[in-house]
């Protein structure tokens, strides 16, 4: 396995070839940022392109490598960090970068980053022929803190929903659904609506005709019924962030999509200074007990070459490449701890990329 040094700590910095950005988290982020850039490096290569690698300068923490740190001294990193992830990102895409690939970092970080940069998770499910698109609000809401206190004993927040948000989201999540469905889909838009005088549904009833409002219990139920009897249409799912966590969780299980140690996701920024970049990661989280061992799953990052491949370099046939090489290295022993096997993240790696190229 071959580790890379950063291409560049100038996110401005224009080299030969298509252009990604990495960043990586503490834990087991350097491991797994490896393994993506050679494995992407690898299959750029056998397919005559050029790619380079923009490397963001610093290790972003996790949960675990600030934890026992004081709330101020929490506080103090957690800020200053956003602020310089989001200059580098948003230098990034000014100068032409489209992609990201960012390991696990502290939530707090990824959360108010995400709401400055006004993005969407996008999670694509496949179930009877039908597809299921989920676009996870991550502008608004309980999770995007606008004011927080933390005192010995008690801890307050503030965070809001406006109507401009809202149709923000609305209108990249139909957008998103027409590029890949036919006509005819369903939609339904699933939020803690019943907390604000129904608000919400009366700011979008007039422009977003149509929609089925659902509390995040009721969309929970609906799916199942939807997953026993099989689905009729394809059903694109806007969903508020603090519901789209646990919804993105319970789906991976209801469709028998795998675990979440395996998958990878992507985020969308809608914010004018980074609209177009899309940051692909790992679902599961920085594992920092394992930061050193070569035991973790290298799955989901493998997945995040494949997507990348397909959406940014047209590959289309990449991701079901990389389905095959997972599935063959399971068939041939190759699985890390978790999954039972006593092979290393690297060995795997190197197993299903062999498969691919």
């Amino acid at each position: 396995m071959r580790y890379f040094d950063a291409a560049s700590a100038d996110p401005t910095h224009r080299t030969a070839g298509v252009p990604i950005a990495i960043i990586t988290g503490a834990g087991t982020g350097k491991e797994l940022s490896a393994i993506f850039v050679n494995a992407l490096s690898t299959v750029c290569a056998s397919r005559g392109e050029q790619v380079s690698f923009v490397h963001y300068p610093r290790v972003v923490d996790t949960y675990h490598s600030i934890r026992r740190l004081s709330p101020l001294e929490i506080e103090s990193r957690v800020a200053s960090q956003v602020d310089e992830l989001f200059e580098f990102l948003a230098k990034f895409a000014q100068a032409g970068g489209r992609a990201v690939f960012r390991t696990a970092i502290n939530a707090e970080i990824l959360y108010r980053l995400r709401m400055r940069g006004q993005t969407v998770k996008e999670i694509l499910f496949h179930r009877d022929g039908r597809r299921i698109l989920i676009i996870r609000d991550q502008l608004q809401g309980y999770y995007a803190n606008e004011d927080m206190q933390v005192g010995p004993s008690r801890v307050t927040f503030a965070g809001s929903f406006s109507k401009e948000s809202l149709e923000l989201v609305f209108k990249y999540a139909f957008e998103r659904a027409r590029s890949e469905f036919s006509p005819g889909f369903e939609a339904w838009a699933v939020y803690k609506f019943h907390l604000f005088a129904n608000v919400f549904e009366n700011w979008m009833r007039t422009d977003w005709p149509g929609i089925r409002w659902a509390q995040p219990n009721h969309a929970t139920e609906v799916m199942y019924d939807n997953i026993k009897r099989g689905f009729s249409r394809d059903v694109l799912v806007i969903v508020g962030n603090e519901a789209g966590d646990i919804l993105h969780e319970v789906s991976i299980f209801a469709f028998g999509a795998g675990r979440r140690s395996t998958l990878c996701s992507k985020c969308v920024y809608l914010s004018r200074r980074m609209r177009g970049l899309t940051e692909y990661q790992t679902v599961h989280g920085s594992v920092d007990e394992l930061a050193g061992t070569d035991t973790v799953n290298p799955e989901a990052t493998l997945r995040a070459v494949g997507e990348l491949g397909r959406d940014v370099f047209g590959w289309r046939d990449l991701p079901a490449k990389f389905e095959r090489g997972i599935k063959d290295a399971h068939e041939g022993g190759f699985k890390t701890p978790d999954l039972g096997g006593r092979k290393g993240s690297n060995e795997v790696a190197e197993r299903v990329l062999s498969r691919v190229v």
